[in-house]
């Protein structure tokens, strides 16, 4: 959300580009959540179309337990997380990208080979096709 506040920082006066910088200087954490909804909106960083949400700080949260969970194991997600139970993890985040996960591994697979050739140094004439 920070790149798209930047992006757009002709929206924001030279006055509220100040103020934005001291609110975070001087925020509580409840503040903060506040304050990003309002960066949010200024920003036009809207996260739901239809009830035209802007970003809060539950969104910055969700997007990085989303972008961890192809990355870590659930466990070391869940304490990435500060879940107290690995079910919420397991829930939430893992596997709720298996489709795009499996897409991610027959591209590759598909690359390798293409690169690669068979044992026999030739080139596959077709690609790989994926399960259905």
């Amino acid at each position: 959300m920070l790149k798209r506040v930047a992006t757009h920082q002709e929206k924001f006066s030279t006055q509220e580009r100040e103020r934005i910088i001291d609110l975070v200087c001087a925020a509580s954490l409840s503040d903060d959540a506040k304050l990003l909804v309002e960066v949010g909106k200024k920003a036009g960083v809207v996260v739901n179309p239809k009830t035209k949400k802007c970003a809060s700080a539950h969104d910055l949260r969700r997007a990085f337990g989303q972008r961890w969970a192809t990355r870590v194991m659930p466990q070391i997600l869940m304490q990435l997380m500060r879940h107290s139970d690995i079910t919420t993890t397991m829930k939430y985040y893992v596997g709720s990208e298996a489709e795009i996960t499996a897409d991610m591994l027959w591209d590759a697979v598909a690359k390798e080979e293409s690169n690669l050739g068979t044992i026999l140094g030739t080139r596959r004439k077709r690609p790989i096709k994926k399960p259905l």
